[in-house]
């Protein structure tokens, strides 16, 4: 369901992801809520490649926080996004990695080559 007009935030939603999108000063942030598997990760790469093409952030966050479930195809879906967010121009960071999140880059060995963190700026 689209935001409110004139509103910088929008929903994506389904059954297993919600998506929200906002503009928070210079970065756009785009939540992930639910599960990231391979059913839902192509929903996650059509959002983050639809905010490049409508927003043109330089920094564009993946705020995590809401994840629930995170599959190996959700760090594919990650790696992904770094190399589309960087081919635009565009610095990918990732806030506040729910604890599964967490667990599963770290047992997959992709934990150091992100930018993660808690502040709302990043």
């Amino acid at each position: 369901m689209p935001g409110r007009p004139g509103s910088n935030y929008s929903r994506t939603p389904d059954p297993q992801l919600d998506l929200g999108v906002r503009k928070q000063g210079p970065v756009v942030v785009i939540t992930v809520a639910g599960e990231l598997d391979m059913a839902t990760v192509p929903a996650l790469a059509e959002e983050i490649a639809a905010t490049l093409d409508r927003m043109s952030p330089l920094t564009l966050t993946l705020d995590l926080s809401e994840v629930c479930f995170f599959s190996a195809a959700g760090i594919t879906a990650l790696l992904d996004a770094r190399t589309t967010v960087a081919d635009r121009g565009a610095h990918l960071t990732l806030r506040n990695p729910s604890p599964i999140v967490h667990q599963i880059m770290r047992l997959g060995g992709v934990d150091e080559i992100f930018e993660i963190g808690d502040d709302p700026s990043e």
